[in-house]
């Protein structure tokens, strides 16, 4: 019984060593201001499968667990144009959102 809890915890660990937090801050691109509550899709970059999602805090900061990959992060907010940002690391950066004057 010892033995499938400690070759447990190696999987374990070796699931949460392989884990990575991808961060940033969403922008209004008039105002520069942070963009509370944007939506944010991490996607897989082959098939677009959801991998995980989060939503902008009061300061228009995010932070998404995940498995490392290749992937695409889908942002939208209602009233401005929805970005797809390739993920070449873990520090997205600031991401600005333009207003979309197509909304009624």
């Amino acid at each position: 019984m010892k033995q499938y809890v400690i070759i447990g915890f190696v999987f374990l660990s070796f699931n949460i060593l392989s884990a990575q937090t991808y961060s940033g801050k969403i922008i209004d691109g008039a105002t520069s201001a942070p963009l509370e509550f944007a939506s944010l899709a991490l996607l897989q970059r082959a098939d677009s499968a959801l991998v995980a999602g989060a939503v902008t805090d009061s300061l228009g900061r995010f932070s998404i667990a995940a498995k490392e990959g290749d992937y695409l992060l889908k942002v939208s907010f209602l009233g401005y144009k929805t970005q797809f940002i390739n993920v070449q690391n873990a520090d997205i950066g600031e991401v600005t959102l333009l207003p979309d004057e197509t909304v009624l």
